[in-house]
């Protein structure tokens, strides 16, 4: 819904599911920074698969809306839960 407020789009149930993005793609790009990172300079080649894990794991983050709007949305919807 173009212009549509995101969260009163966002149901009750849509809540565990951009929790549940949110702890994926941010593990992910954690894990995959700290491989990169022990693998030095090598890491940031294509010889290892790394590399390309790194990069994927960037792109999964932005999809979808950005993490941080992921968030925005998400303590919106909770505070809006719990406001009498």
């Amino acid at each position: 819904m173009p212009g549509a407020d995101p969260v009163a789009v966002v149901g009750v149930g849509a809540v565990g599911t951009l929790l549940a993005k949110l702890f994926c793609t941010d593990t992910a790009m954690t894990v995959t920074t700290h491989a990169v990172q022990n693998l030095g300079a090598v890491g940031y080649t294509t010889r290892y698969p790394a590399e390309r894990y790194m990069r994927e794991a960037k792109v999964l983050q932005i999809f979808e809306g950005s993490n941080q709007i992921q968030r925005l949305i998400i303590s919106r919807k909770l505070n809006s839960d719990h406001t009498p």
